[in-house]
């Protein structure tokens, strides 16, 4: 797998939605189905600025071998993000009327969950 390309990937999917989250909590939460309130404001502000700082992080790290030994602990950080990830939005894709918006979420990050999965368990990230 290339890694480099793989973890740009990532960097600018997760840049992505954390500028997004950031400077648009009120309308995200308002298409989400949740009538924003002080603290979900907060806590969405929390999200968009993790979801900013791992995709830096990656992006900063596309150039390592990330299924190296040095670089291990960043794909283990990144599967356990997509894999929880993936489950909670796939779990609310079943219980919402949102259905179609956490379930294209779910998807996407589900689609990371692998990749990152087949780097840190397989042979994904020794080939750089």
């Amino acid at each position: 797998m290339n890694t480099k390309l793989f973890m740009s990937a990532s960097g600018i999917f997760l840049g992505f939605f954390g500028i997004t989250i950031s400077f648009f909590p009120r309308e995200i939460l308002t298409v989400l189905g949740t009538t924003p309130d002080e603290v979900s404001l907060v806590l969405a502000n929390m999200v968009g600025a993790m979801y900013l700082g791992i995709g830096m992080l990656n992006w900063m790290a596309r150039g390592n071998l990330i299924g190296g030994v040095y670089s291990r602990p960043v794909a283990l950080g990144n599967f356990v993000l997509f894999v929880m990830i993936a489950i909670t939005l796939s779990r609310q894709a079943l219980a919402s009327p949102n259905t179609v918006v956490y379930a294209i979420g779910g998807a996407m990050h589900a689609f990371f969950a692998v990749g990152f999965g087949y780097v840190l368990f397989g042979k994904g990230g020794q080939c750089g």
